[in-house]
């Protein structure tokens, strides 16, 4: 978890084969949270495809996160893995790298980011911990489908993504 002081970092974007091994280390590190390697190692295959975007979160010389994204259609891209190591959660590194695949989906032209979680009807509060993550940053809870994953029900959630460039302020008028 967090200190009260937060740690310095930077997201940078990451070619496919440095992509495949920061998602490695970074999910294989996860092991409470992400004990499923068949999907480790689908995860990473895909991150090193040339259609996939990887971008990482560098605290010094250290990966602290990492999230990538792949076209799902002509105007929607798939946000298919965002991890933070446990140790720099809820420091807004999660929230920095989903704002920067928001960014390069904007500019890319599409409208909408796709991604999936653990669906809220799970009562362990661990496991829709992803599922709070993505409502926090502003994606809409679509449908939650029971058995699309072996025995935990799988959320599908959207956020649009505006033409416009981000504000840093919000006018409430």
């Amino acid at each position: 978890m967090c200190a009260s002081t937060k740690p310095t970092f930077q997201i940078v974007a990451v070619d496919p084969n440095a992509a495949q091994r920061h998602l490695r280390d970074l999910l294989s590190s996860l092991d409470k949270d992400f004990p499923y390697t068949p999907a480790i190692d689908d995860y990473c295959e895909r991150a090193g495809t040339a259609e996939s975007t990887t971008v990482i979160a560098k605290s010094g010389d250290k990966v602290v996160g990492a999230a990538f994204m792949e076209p799902l259609s002509d105007d929607t891209n798939e946000m298919v893995v965002i991890a933070v190591d446990a140790n720099f959660q809820r420091c807004g590194i999660g929230s920095a790298l989903a704002k920067t695949l928001e960014e390069i989906t904007r500019r890319s032209g599409k409208s909408f980011l796709f991604s999936r979680a653990i669906g809220p009807s799970q009562k362990v509060a661990d496991d829709i911990k992803g599922f709070q993550f993505l409502k926090k940053n502003s994606f809409y809870f679509v449908k939650e489908f029971p058995t699309l994953w072996e025995g935990y029900p799988c959320a599908f959630l959207f956020k649009p993504i505006s033409s416009a460039p981000p504000t840093s302020s919000y006018d409430h008028r």
